[in-house]
C-alpha cells in the first residue's frame, strides 16, 4: 500500500475543504467523485478515511458518509443501505444520520447480528435537541422484523469508531484554531490575550489532548486488519477522542470568555457537534466503563502499541 506523502496530504486536505465548503445543491458524492476520491482511498485507505472525516468535523458538515464506512466494512455488497445506530437518547429505537428519502433499506444491528428493514417502514423525527444543525433522525415506534444479513458488526462498528474519532478530532482542531486566533486578536491590559501564561496553558492542554487522540487513532489503524485487536483499539481511540473533545471544548470556551457562550459566535457549534459525536457508537465514559468491565471479567488486555528494547 502506498502512503500519501506530506505534499499530497496537504493537497488532498485543501481539496476536501473546498468540497465541504461548497454550499450548492450538488450531491456530496458527486463532488467527491470529481475529486477522484476512490483513487485516493485505494492508494491509502487509512489516510484518506482519516482526512475525510477530519475535514468533515472541521466543516461541521452533517452527512451520511459514516454509513458508507460502516456498510463497507460489514459487506460491500450492501452499499447504498443506511445504518440505524444504537440510540443514545431517552426515546427512539436508534439514530439515522439523515432522512431516508433516497434509501430503500436500513441496516439495524442488534444482539443477534444485523438485519435489513424497509426504510419506508420507519417512523422518523428530527433529533433536534442539543445539536440543532445536524440532519440526524430518531426512529420512533416499533421496528419491523426485516431480513437477517451476513456480516461482522463488530468489525463494522470498529471501522465506524475510527471514522467518528477522526471527525471529533477535526471538530477539536477547528475549535482550537478559532481560540488561538481569538487570543492573537483580542487584547487585555494592552497585551494580546495569548501572551498570558494561564491562557497559554489552556491552549497547550487542548493541543496535547488532540494529539493524544490522533496518536490513539493512528495506533488503531495499525491493527485494523487484526480481528482480535481492531475492536479493542478502535474502542480505545473513540474513548480518547471523546475525552479530548470534553477537554478541548471546555478550554476553548473558557479562553473565549463571553464570546464562547453566545450564539453570535461560532464556538457553540463546535461544542454541540463534539458532544453529539461523542455519543455516537458509545460515549467516552461508556467505552471506558465497558473496557473496565471486560478486564474485570478476565478479558485479556490487548496492547495497541508495544514498546520493547532491541537485544544485541
Amino acid at each position: 500500500m502506498t502512503v500519501l506523502d506530506t505534499e499530497a496530504r496537504a493537497a488532498v486536505a485543501e481539496s476536501l475543504r473546498d468540497v465541504f465548503a461548497d454550499d450548492s445543491a450538488r450531491d456530496l458524492a458527486a463532488r467527491l467523485d470529481e475529486l477522484g476520491w476512490d483513487e485516493v482511498v485505494n492508494e491509502d485507505p487509512e489516510t484518506a478515511t482519516t482526512m475525510l472525516f477530519i475535514e468533515q468535523g472541521r466543516a461541521l458538515a452533517s452527512t451520511s458518509l459514516l454509513d458508507d464506512v460502516v456498510v463497507g466494512a460489514l459487506d460491500p455488497a450492501l452499499t447504498g443501505h443506511g445504518v440505524l445506530y444504537p440510540s443514545f437518547t431517552s426515546v427512539g429505537a436508534g439514530v439515522l444520520l439523515g432522512p431516508v428519502d433516497d434509501l430503500e433499506r436500513v441496516l439495524v444491528p442488534d444482539a443477534r447480528g444485523v438485519r435489513s428493514v424497509p426504510a419506508a417502514a420507519l417512523e422518523l423525527r428530527p433529533l433536534g435537541g442539543f445539536d440543532r444543525h445536524s440532519a440526524w433522525q430518531v426512529v420512533v415506534g416499533a421496528l419491523p422484523d426485516g431480513e437477517r444479513v451476513a456480516g461482522d458488526w463488530v468489525a463494522a462498528e470498529a471501522a465506524g469508531r475510527r471514522a467518528v474519532s477522526a471527525e471529533i478530532i477535526g471538530v477539536c482542531r477547528a475549535a482550537l484554531d478559532l481560540a488561538v486566533q481569538y487570543t492573537r486578536d483580542r487584547r487585555q491590559y494592552g497585551r494580546p490575550l495569548g501572551s498570558f501564561q494561564a491562557v497559554r496553558h489552556q491552549l497547550a492542554e487542548s493541543y496535547a489532548a488532540i494529539e493524544a487522540a490522533a496518536s490513539a487513532l493512528s495506533a488503531a489503524w495499525t491493527v485494523s486488519a487484526d480481528p482480535a485487536l481492531a475492536p479493542w483499539a478502535a474502542r480505545s481511540a473513540k474513548a480518547k477522542a471523546g475525552s479530548a473533545q470534553d477537554v478541548v471544548l471546555r478550554r476553548t470556551v473558557q479562553v473565549l470568555g463571553a464570546m464562547g457562550l453566545t450564539e453570535e459566535g461560532p464556538m457553540h457549534r463546535f461544542v454541540e457537534r463534539g458532544a453529539t459525536l461523542d455519543q455516537l457508537l458509545g460515549s467516552h465514559g461508556q467505552l471506558v466503563e465497558q473496557t473496565g468491565r471486560d478486564l474485570l471479567t478476565g478479558t485479556p488486555a490487548h496492547p495497541v502499541v508495544q514498546i520493547w528494547e532491541d537485544t544485541p
